[in-house]
């Protein structure tokens, strides 16, 4: 028999239960539960965990909110149909008391065994049942939509890392064209400050030479004619 027990937690708090229709220690049972929340609660990250206790296996699966979902089966039962269980209890509890669940600060135990409880027991008859086969298959259904979807994820990436590298040869052209267009920039300013500098120099000696020609027709060549010693001289020669 796959499933033998099945609860749901919130953190270490059980909020409901049920059990096959088995001779077995019911209460026994749930008290190994109750240890296996506990021994998990100190390896968090675990989101799949399966327990040996007894002859029974006790199969972990998380939740959203801090919600566990477990379930016990025989040794020899394999990890397959337990964990199609699992699933299949948690999207059905996330559905009908997922925002109860969230909103709540603090849920007291057994709090949802009512409304829930019941549920799990339904299901525990379906797969042990045999009935776990659409079950099974919708979950298996699930997997591979997810797979094609993380496969359409993949070749985007690939084909957006296409054309980042292209990007990124693009960017690299920019760059070197951008240094070489500053490289030309100095080099152009260098030679018009040159230039300028040049012009500077060549009209100002232009305006030298023209003020000399306009003072050598009035002072000769040599500027003689201007000069204090010349004024000297010819007064000199008036005194004479």
């Amino acid at each position: 028999m796959p499933v033998l027990y099945a609860a749901v937690a919130r953190d270490t708090v059980v909020l409901a239960e049920a059990h096959a229709g088995v001779s077995r220690d019911a209460a026994g049972v749930s008290a190994i539960a109750r240890r296996v929340l506990e021994a998990h609660g100190t390896e968090p990250g675990n989101a799949r965990s399966s327990y040996a206790e007894s002859d029974l296996v006790f199969h972990l699966l998380e939740g959203v909110d801090s919600t566990y979902f477990l379930c016990a089966a025989g040794t020899h039962d394999g990890k397959r149909v337990p964990f199609a269980f699992l699933e299949d209890a948690r999207r059905e509890f996330v559905l009908k008391h997922g925002r109860d669940v969230r909103s709540a600060e603090y849920l007291p135990p057994m709090a949802l065994d009512a409304k829930f409880g019941s549920v799990m027991a339904n299901k525990i008859l379906d797969f042990n049942a045999g009935k776990a086969g659409d079950a099974l298959a919708k979950v298996q259904g699930e997997l591979d939509e997810v797979k094609t979807v993380m496969l359409d994820n993949i070749e985007r990436v690939l084909e957006r890392g296409d054309k980042i590298e292209l990007l990124v040869e693009s960017t690299a052209r920019l760059q070197t064209d951008a240094a070489a267009f500053r490289a030309q920039t100095r080099r152009v300013a260098r030679r018009m400050w040159w230039n300028n500098t040049k012009m500077f120099a060549i009209g100002w000696l232009i305006c030298v030479f023209v003020l000399y020609l306009i003072g050598a027709q009035f002072c000769g060549w040599n500027l003689y004619l201007c000069s204090s010693e010349h004024h000297k001289h010819k007064a000199a020669q008036h005194k004479g």
